[in-house]
């Protein structure tokens, strides 16, 4: 009936839809960078000068790096306990940051091909179902952050001079390939790619690469316009955005998506007196569906 119809115009289309009527005509003659630019050989870019290529992988150690993994918590300084965990953390934050990175760049390469197979669409969900599934996880690492006293910090904090999560790259990374700009920050925020070249000049050579990873970034497609192009180019009940009559199309599809609605709006309104339900709550239904209608006018 009319749930069954009215979901699958909803899940199908109405983005779609949105974004055909949004963008058109001419956002998508625009030509901008590929996200795949930043697709970088699978290389030691911080730090070369470190073995690279094949290594042993014969036992579980050997396949995750273990040894070298291990000795980056700076036993050799003899730092406490309590800074050995402060590091633990923020590294695994660091290296779930860079599977979020992958996997939002092999998601955007995917859509931004001129014809995406459907068979890949299940992939690029996937791939951002992972990524929310990390970021949950790393909401929940707070609660291991929490467990460092203050007292315990400030033991190890003044050692650490300014240095501040604030200067995470990838965070800054992610934040722009999901479509933040510099007008998004809080005033006071210095532009990230002009700290990130300040620190190049004076640095270590991983902070010039860092910089130059952050001009790909800002030079590549953001996550968000990637979506917005593949939505605009995915058909409207077989009709294409150069189609002819294709406006005629999207308008009847938005036409029959708030018609359906309507009518399931009315038949939930019927069926709450029905129910004998609070007379203010079936007012509030009935504004909404006022609210869809002047939408359609």
């Amino acid at each position: 009936g009319i749930n069954a119809e009215y979901g699958g115009l909803a899940t199908a289309g109405m983005f779609r839809a949105a974004a055909r009527l949004v963008s058109r005509p001419a956002a998508i003659a625009i030509a901008i960078a590929p996200a795949t630019a930043l697709a970088e050989p699978r290389t030691n870019r911080f730090l070369p000068e470190h073995p690279s290529g094949d290594r042993p992988r014969s036992t579980y150690a050997e396949y995750l790096n273990l040894y070298y993994l291990l000795d980056l918590q700076r036993d050799d300084e003899g730092v406490s306990v309590d800074e050995q965990h402060f590091i633990v953390v923020h590294q695994v934050f660091e290296l779930w940051f860079k599977l979020i990175i992958q996997e939002l760049l092999e998601a955007s390469s995917l859509l931004e091909q001129s014809f995406v197979p459907e068979e890949q669409i299940p992939q690029v969900v996937h791939k951002l179902k992972r990524c929310t599934e990390i970021f949950k996880l790393l909401a929940q690492q707070w609660k291991v952050v929490e467990t460092l006293q203050p007292q315990d910090f400030l033991a190890f904090r003044d050692g650490l001079g300014t240095a501040s999560g604030f200067e995470s790259f990838q965070i800054r990374q992610l934040e722009i390939m999901l479509g933040m700009l510099q007008e998004d920050r809080v005033s006071n925020f210095q532009d990230p790619i002009k700290r990130f070249k300040l620190k190049a000049d004076t640095g270590h050579q991983g902070d010039k690469t860092v910089y130059k990873m952050m001009q790909e970034v800002a030079a590549a497609t953001p996550l968000t316009k990637t979506l917005d192009r593949w939505l605009y180019r995915t058909p409207i009940d077989g009709s294409l955005p150069n189609d002819e009559g294709d406006n005629k199309v999207v308008e009847r599809f938005v036409a029959k998506y708030l018609s359906l609605h309507e009518q399931l709006q009315q038949q939930t309104v019927e069926r709450m007196a029905v129910a004998g339900m609070d007379p203010e709550r079936i007012e509030k239904v009935k504004a909404m569906q006022q609210g869809l209608s002047l939408i359609h006018i």
